[in-house]
């Protein structure tokens, strides 16, 4: 199951936002509906809490809007971006009543796609199944390319990996942030086991570069 996460400070607009997710037709998506679950939330009192909540609900895409204060925070909707953007490589979507705040201009090339709220309102439908497509399409990918890094990493630890293999396996650690998920994973599981995992794979790494390196 993958995820749909919504940040607004307004609770009429999360609602309304569920609601244009929950008309969605999931079989036009190949989806069946217990494959996709939104997750919503008015604005974190920490905003170093959003790594850790995009975790817990497998979120593979965000739905965020740029002014935030209502919520009774300091910081705006491009911070949330950055932050984002700097830990996880998945689609963020601005939804916005302020496409031409100065602040989120800043941070314009890391969205997916900036978007006024009256836009969304007139074609909410379309807008939503953009979402739930780069969600799943995000979703998708990674998955392919964990299976194929788990592949290369037991390569790896067999001692059977070449040097573009290993660069491969390199490459795809920086392109996946996200561990797996296990249905029933808590938030202290899912951060302990992407932790090991990430230290498992850096002493393969290291270790199959020493070996290659004896071989030269």
């Amino acid at each position: 199951m993958f995820g749909i996460g919504i940040i607004d400070d307004s609770k009429d607009y999360r609602d309304s936002f569920v609601e244009d997710f929950e008309d969605l037709d999931s079989a036009n998506f190949k989806l069946d509906k217990e494959d996709w679950q939104v997750a919503v939330t008015a604005p974190l009192p920490d905003i170093n809490e959003y790594p850790d909540w995009i975790l817990e609900n497998d979120l593979t895409a965000v739905i965020l809007d740029e002014k935030l204060q209502n919520g009774g925070v300091t910081y705006g909707g491009h911070e949330v971006l950055e932050l984002i953007k700097g830990k996880f490589p998945l689609p963020v979507f601005v939804v916005t009543e302020y496409k031409d705040d100065p602040d989120l201009e800043t941070q314009f090339e890391k969205a997916t796609d900036i978007i006024g709220k009256p836009e969304w309102a007139r074609e909410r439908t379309r807008f939503a199944g953009r979402v739930l497509s780069s969600a799943k399409d995000y979703s998708d990918v990674y998955v392919s390319k964990h299976i194929e890094m788990d592949a290369l990493a037991d390569k790896a630890a067999k001692d059977e990996a070449n040097e573009d293999e290993i660069k491969k396996l390199e490459a795809l650690r920086d392109q996946i942030q996200l561990p797996l998920m296990k249905e029933d994973a808590t938030r202290e599981e899912v951060l302990n086991e992407f932790e090991s995992s990430v230290n498992l794979l850096e002493d393969l790494i290291i270790k199959a570069k020493e070996r290659l390196g004896e071989q030269d």
